[in-house]
């Protein structure tokens, strides 16, 4: 049964792109412990890791759903399968199939919000 995406209770579940500030916090204080994993290859996954190393944040992975972008790199980051995605990571996503995605996320026992957050523009 899917779950009910609560966007107005978010919490830190949802970051927005302009918020240096937020998104800063949950990388380094929150969430410093785990690996940083862009969810989603394509022209906003690229605004995302361009804003974060802006902001002085390391990115260690992308993940996209896409096999043929799989073992490939996006400014010298590697792309990994989503399969490869461990609770060691903290998973960013960004794309506009956030819901598909976290669906996907959430079956393999990722949760909202301690696992993966969206970033929305």
């Amino acid at each position: 049964e899917p779950v009910q995406y609560d966007i107005q209770n978010h919490k830190q579940k949802i970051v927005f792109l302009y918020d240096r500030f937020a998104i800063s916090n949950l990388v380094n204080q929150q969430y410093s412990n785990k690996k940083k994993c862009i969810f989603g290859t394509g022209k906003y996954g690229e605004q995302v890791y361009k804003a974060m190393r802006e902001y002085g944040l390391k990115i260690d992975c992308f993940s996209d759903n896409n096999p043929a972008k799989w073992n490939k790199q996006i400014e010298g980051i590697k792309v990994i399968a989503p399969a490869n995605l461990t609770k060691h990571h903290l998973i960013f996503i960004a794309s506009s199939w956030k819901f598909e995605i976290s669906e996907q996320l959430r079956e393999k026992g990722f949760k909202w919000g301690e696992d993966f957050v969206w970033v929305n523009r």
